[in-house]
């Protein structure tokens, strides 16, 4: 699976990565997806459960190297595929040093932005409308950023 995703992943970016590297293999090696209950996602990644308004809701953790999904999405499910590809382009950001632990909000815009690209061109290509993000990425993270900084004024 891990190996599907990832190049499926490879063919949207627009950049190159070395995965014949042996660095990029030992961290492709110890790279874990696991699949638990939609309620753990949400808790850790809205805060809450039912927080995520019931969205597939995916998790990569950089400091765990582990890609969380929820156990009621299959591959099979086109959209399911897509927000697992999201998550390894974060595991891609993470092995090559584009995340970094104190990023700003900003910086960790240019993060998501890249992400969901790369999971709205493969929705695209498949023929199922990303929704209401889809051309949105940059507005809707720079307003996430913004009310961040005036509730933290």
């Amino acid at each position: 699976m891990k190996e599907l995703i990832l190049t499926l992943v490879l063919s949207h970016l627009t950049y190159p990565v070395d995965i014949e590297s042996y660095s990029f293999k030992a961290f492709f090696e110890r790279l874990k997806i696991v699949q638990v209950a939609p309620s753990v996602i949400e808790h850790e990644v809205c805060g809450g459960i039912g927080a995520c308004d019931g969205n597939y809701t995916f998790a990569y953790d950089y400091s765990r190297n582990l890609i969380q999904m929820p156990d009621t999405c299959g591959l099979e499910n086109e959209r399911c595929k897509a927000a697992l590809m999201h998550e390894m382009v974060h595991f891609i950001q993470n092995y090559t040093g584009k995340h970094k632990v104190d990023a700003s909000c900003y910086d960790d815009m240019q993060l998501e932005v890249e992400a969901y690209l790369v999971q709205h061109n493969y929705l695209q290509r498949v023929d199922i409308d990303f929704g209401f993000i889809h051309t949105h990425y940059a507005e809707y993270f720079l307003a996430q950023c913004l009310l961040q900084a005036s509730t933290n004024q």
